[in-house]
């Protein structure tokens, strides 16, 4: 996983893994979920450091983003819904 904040344009993507992004989820305004090509999470974009505090807000999330990525598949589920890859 890596965090990356950039401070210029208050952007913030968390990388769950460093696959190539096949397809791009708008969730919310400001924020974005990357799939990768077998419809894996890549990771998360938020366009601003409010969207991602609305986004934590909205999901009753812990700010830190270390303890909410971990399982993957609870995310999926609670970001997709039925669009989640069901389990293997």
């Amino acid at each position: 996983m890596r965090i990356e904040l950039d401070k210029e344009y208050d952007i913030l993507y968390v990388e769950l893994r460093p696959n190539d992004v096949n397809d791009t989820v708008d969730l919310a305004d400001g924020v974005h979920l990357d799939l990768d090509a077998e419809d894996l999470v890549v990771g998360l974009e938020f366009l601003s450091l409010d969207a991602y505090e609305d986004f934590v807000k909205h999901h009753d999330l812990p700010k830190n983003p270390i303890e909410w990525l971990r399982f993957e598949a609870d995310l999926r589920q609670m970001l997709l819904g039925s669009r989640s890859r069901p389990e293997a």
